[in-house]
């Protein structure tokens, strides 16, 4: 009968060995006639070797509930202070997800903290304006908002005019959001 350690060592081994293999077969760079392994990428796998230790040596202690230290990003823990601030001078919190349509990293990631913004927004019953460039930004950020709204039970607070699609031209969309600003 196999160990349950051998059963949870098996699949780190297999991918280890699988990595060497990607890594290092030369069938693209060199004929099957010389080397086999590319002397050149040896510090890769060791690299390989080293970070999967650690990524995997980390997972375990999180499992058997070891306390590990997360350090906190300080503009997660701005968002909140920005967001009293606004509800304090009864002023709207005004977010832009991103100039970008939703296939590039920063719309991406703008979506996700809008998130956070409009669970913040709900929480302190603040009004939220998001202007959008693009229609498919606009369909994923009206839906990241209206889940955060339902998630913090404030979904008869949320309103659909909180996202909206302002210009897909630059200078039109700047305008129209300064214009949000100054008011």
């Amino acid at each position: 009968m196999i160990k349950q350690k051998t059963i949870q060592i098996l699949p780190i081994i297999l991918f280890t060995v699988m990595m060497i293999l990607i890594l290092n077969l030369s069938a693209y760079a060199q004929d099957l006639g010389d080397s086999v392994f590319l002397y050149s990428r040896t510090t890769v796998i060791i690299l390989l070797a080293v970070f999967s230790s650690a990524v995997l040596l980390y997972t375990k202690w999180a499992r058997a509930g070891k306390k590990l230290f997360i350090r906190k990003i300080a503009g997660v823990d701005a968002v909140e202070d920005a967001v009293g601030r606004a509800t304090e001078m009864g002023k709207p919190v005004l977010f832009i997800p991103g100039i970008a349509d939703v296939e590039d990293i920063e719309t991406i990631a703008g979506i996700a903290i809008l998130g956070r913004v409009a669970r913040v927004t709900a929480q302190y019953e603040t009004p939220l304006r998001v202007p959008v460039r693009y229609p498919m930004v606009l369909a994923a950020s009206q839906e990241v908002v209206e889940q955060a709204y339902i998630e913090m039970g404030k979904a008869d607070s949320y309103d659909k005019d909180t996202v909206r699609y302002v210009a897909g031209e630059q200078f039109a969309f700047t305008a129209t959001v300064n214009g949000m600003m100054m008011r």
